[in-house]
């Protein structure tokens, strides 16, 4: 799977199996920077339970860049 597809999270392929999709990006690594959509994939247990313990550091908001 090519980087372009990796960032494809709509492609046919990835909704057709989602499970061939992340254990490709598990094997990437637990955390995962998709460029297309801006945003991180987690897909380590250990990461995804860290992230669930701290609200205060993990946040689905969307905060403002800097000038």
């Amino acid at each position: 799977m090519t980087v372009a597809e990796i960032d494809d999270l709509f492609a046919p392929v990835v909704i057709a199996d989602p499970y061939t999709y992340f254990a490709t990006l598990r094997e990437t690594g637990p955390v995962y920077w998709n460029d297309r959509f801006k945003l991180w994939v987690i897909t380590g247990y250990e990461e995804v339970v860290r992230m669930l313990g701290h609200h205060e550091l993990f946040s689905s908001a969307i905060q403002p860049l800097c000038a």
